[in-house]
């Protein structure tokens, strides 16, 4: 019996695998607008770390981080 589950799952996962690159070379809308999703992504990703650091900054003290930090690496230190 198990060995005939193996034998499934290694069939399914086949089946997968190649209608995973039947899909990605077949040319669609969907694949065309994930192509142009992660275009926009490329774009705006640099200032999005930007904005974050930004709301980080709002929110935390300089000095607050600063002592987060220092303790974070002195513990660090402590478990090697």
């Amino acid at each position: 019996m198990s060995a005939k589950i193996r034998m499934n799952t290694e069939l399914r996962n086949k089946i997968l695998n190649r209608y995973g690159d039947h899909a990605e070379k077949e040319n669609t809308q969907e694949l065309e607008a994930t192509k142009q999703a992660r275009e926009k992504v490329d774009e705006i990703y640099p200032s999005t770390f930007e904005l974050a650091r930004q709301v980080v900054e709002r929110s935390y003290p300089p000095e607050d981080v600063l002592t987060c930090r220092t303790l974070n690496k002195n513990m660090v230190n402590l478990l090697m």
